[in-house]
């Protein structure tokens, strides 16, 4: 047995050498423009898009013909970069956000690939978070869909400057302008061409004109690898060939349809930007005269005020334009001196730098993503926005406030960029990097990192401190399932595996349901949980089942009503018997949204009055080191943990509930709890034993509080998620013979579904699509995506994504609750 052992090593090291010998030949060294130079020459990109549009393939080539790869590699043979997982490279989609690097003209881009399906919505906003602008992928075929709106509406949130590249132009039915014009439908702002797609005779795609420079640029060839370029100011002037030399381009047609073209970009900015309108007025013919530099200007300056968003084509599958949308990444997109933080990191940046004056540029880090490796470890994806970042350093993590002083620092243990599921070792990374930290065990996706300094905190500033990403959008899920192993031996590492996939994915839920002895996780949809169960039985090499997929509820009471909870909770602190009292409010709003984050405010006069404070030997300030901000936050936990399954009909989430924390404070052991009982202050323990039994107290007394307060509340309601549909469906199928639209609106009908509107588009070679927009319950659709298939013999395309929740019939919660085995 000790020489198989010595065997299997040996082969075990044999291995690994040669995947590094691989990954060696594909990937060409990359070695940063400046790691802590000029702003000016960092880009950082998301690209963001419906599935399927071509967001991956985009990447591939950027990288190929950066020069980081050797070879291009392909969503259809899997071996793409960017989607390296073995379920991405499996179905062909991108499932989590992934960064890469490259040089292109002296300039560092950082990229982030997205994925394009609803049930990964997250992945996308996480990502955007760090970046300083977005391309959004529009299919030529297709032009605006349902997920191009909710990726428009994420970069909206983050006030990202924009530019569009319509792909896949070389399918036949293509349509640049039927593209263009969706966008101008769906979306507010001025969309301008800055490029015109170029066809042969034959209707082949070959090539684009540049309009700022008015440069034709032409890959003749199918595999477009090769291309060449033909200034067209100089054709206008030679009055040279009528075609060119590279394929059957006709001068005399082309020109003054791009003249056109120009001309016609010209008069968009000139409505957008007054001072190029003065000298857009001044020329006569300004599609000739105007120099190319003052026009390329003016499309930098109003696409980094996002006044406008300019247009870019091509065909990343054929290699056409995908160098002139590197180009108009550097050219037109901003670098980071020229953003504002996200709105996420404002409060934490002012604050970290306010108590950093003797440091002009105090380190502050935003992660984004955490990433699980198996020799390194937890690998922390990190946007630098101030200061700078070296292997080594310690860092101080300033929005876990449940966190004691030990926990909240970490030491960097390495600095790398990622392209895919590369590493590449750095020495140091300045403002704008994204780069990756290893070594953090405690850090969380949406943490801010900063120096390791003390800091004061006033009342007000502990309320207003950042939330990192977890008080952003994070979606709710809406569907869950019970798993469990095989084998009661896997069970720590299932709850191992499962905590590092929550650490990864905020939006997935994991939790242990001590009445059945199941897991139950939660997610955004069906092929989210299908891609976990599947991960733990690849990449955890864990044996489990998982039952059948369940609708997740919430709980709402009628509005306009509140409920006083008051009581305590008694237990050893450092060695003594303490009695914490806690009185709150529970207000109900009626309201709700898919996205909402639980409202815990505090009653401002006693944080004021001192009624946690310093008290006997081996207690301390809470002012200090911010402990009454890890006070606040224990508070909030509590409540948080209270709404999460304080529903006294299903047990499920609460909404539409707002907690206020009137009192809280110590209780002497002879007194008893009144509404105007005697609290002393609470005296805080400094040790961090005492300190950790002293808010579990609390927050045990905290959910105590919330709970008794929720039970007094009226007339609760089950709440359902309801699912935005839409169905695209070709009306012109075979010879002439149309698809009807009624039986799809009578399937939803039947499924309770509302139907919103249906509309006809008008697509290329004059082909028709209708548009069917609905509402309807997700329980109604477990199987509704086949039956579509049915009835349109898979010509359909079915896109849903969470709307909202909303409450359910009278009778229909009395028969879930029956169901369920609950009691109304």
């Amino acid at each position: 047995s000790f020489q198989a052992s010595v065997l299997r090593s040996l082969l075990a090291t044999s291995y690994a050498k040669s995947v590094c010998a691989l990954r060696f030949q594909r990937y060409k060294h990359h070695t940063p423009h400046s790691t802590e130079g000029s702003h000016r020459k960092i880009r950082n990109v998301g690209l963001i898009a419906h599935i399927d549009a071509g967001k991956t393939t985009t990447t591939e080539r950027m990288l190929y013909f950066a020069g980081r790869t050797r070879v291009v590699g392909e969503v259809d043979r899997g071996d793409t970069v960017t989607d390296y997982l073995d379920e991405e490279r499996e179905r062909g989609i991108s499932i989590m956000s992934a960064a890469a690097c490259l040089t292109w003209k002296h300039h560092d881009v950082h990229l982030i690939d997205t994925p394009g399906h609803v049930d990964f919505t997250f992945e996308v906003e996480r990502g955007l978070a760090a970046v300083d602008s977005a391309l959004i992928i529009i299919d030529a075929c297709k032009g605006v869909e349902s997920q191009t709106r909710t990726v428009w509406s994420q970069a909206d949130r983050y006030q990202l400057p924009r530019m569009i590249f319509i792909n896949k132009m070389d399918r036949p039915m293509a349509d640049f302008g039927n593209s263009l014009d969706s966008l101008r439908q769906r979306f507010s702002g001025t969309f301008f061409p800055i490029q015109m797609p170029v066809f042969t005779g034959k209707d082949r795609f070959i090539g684009i004109v540049d309009l700022p420079s008015f440069t034709l640029k032409i890959w003749p060839n199918p595999d477009g690898v090769q291309s060449s370029q033909v200034d067209l100011f100089k054709v206008l002037a030679s009055d040279g060939p009528s075609k060119s030399g590279d394929c059957a381009v006709d001068f005399t047609t082309l020109i003054p349809l791009a003249l056109k073209a120009r001309e016609q970009l010209l008069a968009s900015l000139a409505d957008l930007d007054d001072a190029f309108a003065n000298e857009y007025l001044l020329v006569d013919n300004p599609e000739r005269l105007l120099p190319v530099d003052v026009v390329s200007d003016c499309v930098r300056k109003v696409t980094i005020s996002s006044r406008g968003f300019p247009v870019l084509v091509g065909s990343s599958r054929r290699n056409i334009g995908v160098e002139p949308v590197l180009d108009g990444i550097v050219d037109y997109l901003p670098d980071p001196s020229q953003r504002l933080p996200p709105p996420l990191i404002t409060n934490s940046l002012r604050r970290i730098q306010n108590a950093s004056r003797g440091n002009q540029a105090p380190p502050v880090l935003l992660t984004f993503k955490i990433l699980f490796d198996p020799q390194r470890g937890p690998l922390s994806l990190t946007r630098v926005f101030s200061g700078s970042v070296k292997p080594g350093m310690q860092i101080k993590n300033w929005t876990r406030r449940d966190l004691d002083e030990v926990s909240c620092i970490e030491k960097v243990g390495g600095l790398m960029q990622l392209t895919g599921d590369a590493y590449e070792n750095l020495d140091s990374a300045g403002p704008g990097y994204i780069v990756a930290l290893s070594g953090l065990q405690s850090t969380r996706t949406g943490d801010i990192l900063g120096p390791v300094i003390e800091c004061r905190a006033e009342p007000e500033e502990a309320e207003a401190m950042d939330d990192g990403m977890e008080g952003a959008f994070v979606p709710q899920p809406v569907i869950h399932a019970a798993l469990e192993p095989r084998s009661s031996s896997a069970f720590r590492n299932l709850e191992r595996a499962l905590a590092c996939m929550q650490r990864e994915d905020p939006s997935f839920k994991a939790s242990f349901n001590s009445e059945t002895g199941q897991w139950v996780i939660a997610g955004m949809g069906d092929l989210h949980l299908e891609i976990v169960l599947s991960r733990l039985r690849r990449q955890y090499k864990l044996d489990v089942s998982m039952g059948p997929l369940l609708i997740s509820h919430k709980e709402m009471p009628e509005g306009g009503n509140e409920s006083v909870g008051a009581t305590t909770s008694t237990g050893i602190v450092g060695g003594r018997q303490r009695t914490i009292f806690v009185e709150l409010v529970a207000r109900s709003s009626g309201h709700l949204h898919a996205s909402e984050t639980p409202q815990v405010t505090f009653n401002k006069a006693w944080i004021h009055q001192g009624s946690v404070g310093v008290g006997h030997s081996g207690y301390g300030d809470p002012q200090s080191a911010g402990t009454l901000s890890k006070i606040m936050a224990c508070v909030r936990q509590g409540c948080e943990v209270a709404l999460m399954t304080g529903g006294p009909l299903l047990h499920s989430r609460v909404v539409g509930v707002s907690l206020h924390v009137r009192r809280i404070g110590q209780l002497p052991t002879s007194s008893t709890v009144t509404p105007d009982a005697d609290l002393t202050r609470i005296q805080v323990p400094t040790s961090s034993q005492s300190f950790v039994s002293f808010t579990a107290l609390l927050r045990s007394a905290v959910m105590k509080a919330a709970n008794e307060a929720l039970v007094g509340l009226p007339d609760w309601k089950v709440m359902e998620p309801v699912m935005a549909v839409e169905l695209r469906l070709p009306i012109d199928v075979g010879s002439g013979k149309d698809t009807s639209v009624t039986p799809f609106i009578s399937e939803l009908s039947r499924r309770r579904g509302e139907i919103e509107g249906v509309e006809v588009v008008q697509l290329a070679n004059g082909t028709r699509e209708c548009c069917l927009q609905a509402f309807a319950p997700l329980a109604e659709l477990q199987d509704f995506s086949a039956t579509v298939r049915s009835l349109s013999s898979g010509m359909a395309d079915l896109s849903l994504r969470l709307a909202d929740f909303r409450p359910v019939s009278a009778d229909r919660q009395v028969e879930l609750l029956r169901r369920l085995g609950k009691f109304s």
